[in-house]
């Protein structure tokens, strides 16, 4: 599940705040802890005037909680999801 707050500003700001629900159980008869978890997620974002480009900013799992999260029954490393960051730049020609 996932909630999320928007604020958009008319000088082309945008803020986000989600918080994000994972519940998983074992898969295929593999015995794992079940997983329950919220994670929180934030950006932020500007729009150029005359919407000539976009720069945004994005963190996921603000909190860096660690969990783990099975992707596939086969994989040797379950992986763990930590912080992420994200950058991004667009242009409009």
């Amino acid at each position: 599940g996932s909630v999320s707050l928007y604020y958009i500003n008319p000088r082309g700001v945008f803020f986000t705040a989600s918080e994000n629900f994972f519940k998983q159980n074992g898969v295929l008869g593999v015995p794992l802890p079940e997983t329950k978890v919220f994670t929180t997620d934030l950006s932020v974002s500007y729009q150029f005037p005359e919407r000539r480009g976009l720069v945004s900013f994005r963190i996921s799992n603000l909190f860096d909680r660690r969990y783990q999260f099975l992707v596939d029954p086969l994989a040797l490393n379950q992986r763990i999801p930590k912080r992420q960051y994200e950058v991004s730049l667009s242009f409009n020609f």
